[in-house]
């Protein structure tokens, strides 16, 4: 992880993902960390997609 490997000291990251794929699909993913004593205790995720397209399906 960036707070373990890389040393990073952010509690809070944001990652970008997708917009550089063959069909892009651009994301933001959000990390908020929970520290105690310089030790990760919990990680709450959360992200936002963009809709680049939409189909309906039908089940019979």
């Amino acid at each position: 992880m960036l707070y373990d490997h890389l040393k990073t000291k952010k509690t809070n990251l944001v990652i970008e993902q997708g917009q550089y794929m063959d069909v892009p699909s651009p994301s933001r993913i959000t990390v908020e960390l929970d520290l105690m004593d310089g030790q990760i205790q919990s990680v709450l995720v959360g992200g936002l997609g963009k809709v680049m397209k939409s189909i309906q399906l039908s089940l019979q």
